[in-house]
């Protein structure tokens, strides 16, 4: 399938590198098409890191920079719980999460203990209100005994990873680079300082 963004990520760090090509398949002189994958999976992975420590996980405001990361996403409880797996092993962070055609409020992980208990029946959770919290990998849906098997969606947060394995994407693969093109210019500097790094270069 195509990737455009990739390649042109691709191409162009092959020409920061003095190692031009004519295509993301390419090798160049120096470099292979798979060893500038790499660089550029790292790359990404760089960029996404450097945002979410930036606002300390403050999901609003990554998000008001970088909206092209939230995605709706499907799946269906078993137990009254979601376990992240494939398609979703992009998964970063939980946006919103609608049950049963309800709203569900999202608390943080912390609170799961409490939510679970029932001790605050205003943070428990009802019939007409959920609540949602992801911990570990794990989504938990209460009251339990309310959401046991159904359907729901979901927004998510998306690392630059392939949702089906959760590795690194594949030039010319089924997912491209999630960033908007606006900010392939500095995945490619982040590229070359990762390049020169690994190489010891000094530019």
């Amino acid at each position: 399938m195509a990737t455009p963004k990739f390649d042109r990520i691709s191409v162009e760090l092959s020409r920061r590198l003095n190692d031009p090509v004519s295509g993301a398949t390419s090798n160049g002189a120096n470099l292979t098409a798979v060893e500038r994958n790499e660089f550029i999976n790292m790359a990404l992975q760089e960029l996404f890191n450097q945002k979410w420590q930036q606002y300390g996980g403050d999901i609003a405001n990554f998000t008001k920079e970088l909206p092209e990361l939230v995605v709706p996403r499907s799946g269906s409880l078993a137990a009254s719980i979601y376990t992240i797996a494939s398609p979703n092993l992009d998964f970063k962070a939980l946006v919103s999460f609608v049950v049963d055609s309800k709203f569900a409020t999202i608390r943080p992980a912390h609170l799961r203990n409490t939510v679970a208990s029932g001790r605050i029946e205003s943070m428990a959770g009802s019939a007409n209100f959920p609540v949602a919290i992801n911990s570990n990998g794990v989504i938990y849906v209460y009251p339990t005994a309310t959401f046991i098997a159904q359907s729901f969606t979901m927004d998510i947060i998306k690392s630059p990873l392939d949702p089906t394995t959760g590795g690194y994407l594949t030039q010319g693969g089924s997912y491209d680079s999630p960033f908007s093109p606006e900010w392939e210019n500095q995945i490619v500097e982040i590229a070359v300082e990762l390049f020169d790094k690994d190489k010891g270069n000094v530019r």
